[in-house]
């Protein structure tokens, strides 16, 4: 993403990946990358930071960045556009494997989309 974008971004990976169930991994990586794709059309940001911590008993994983953000609550009371549904489709992927995704955003000050799944049920 760095390279092909020339966005500064950082990745930080705490916990045993390899204790992620394959459709876990799959989803995580799909969020992920949808979001990454959000920040290079529309955030204008110029570093990212992407986090993921495995534990026992769950996954989080986060991207962050610095770009111009949006109003989250206004973009929601707006009528659904068919090239607009990234958000909900993520919403849908994570709560697929039992998660939910979480997303924190106000203009001028970026956002962050994180997911959080729960592990061994």
């Amino acid at each position: 993403f760095q390279r092909r974008v020339e966005i500064l971004t950082q990745v930080v990976v705490t916990g045993d990946t390899d204790r992620l169930p394959s459709a876990v991994r799959h989803s995580v990586l799909a969020i992920v990358r949808h979001a990454l794709t959000n920040i290079r059309i529309h955030a204008r940001a110029t570093a990212v930071t992407i986090r993921a911590d495995i534990s026992a008993t769950t996954c989080t994983a986060s991207v962050t960045d610095n770009g111009v953000g949006f109003d989250l609550a206004a973009y929601r009371a707006g009528p659904p556009a068919p090239q607009h549904l990234g958000l909900t489709s993520m919403e849908e992927r994570a709560a697929l494997v039992g998660g939910r995704l979480q997303i924190e955003s106000a203009p001028g000050r970026g956002t962050t989309v994180t997911i959080h799944i729960p592990l061994g049920g």
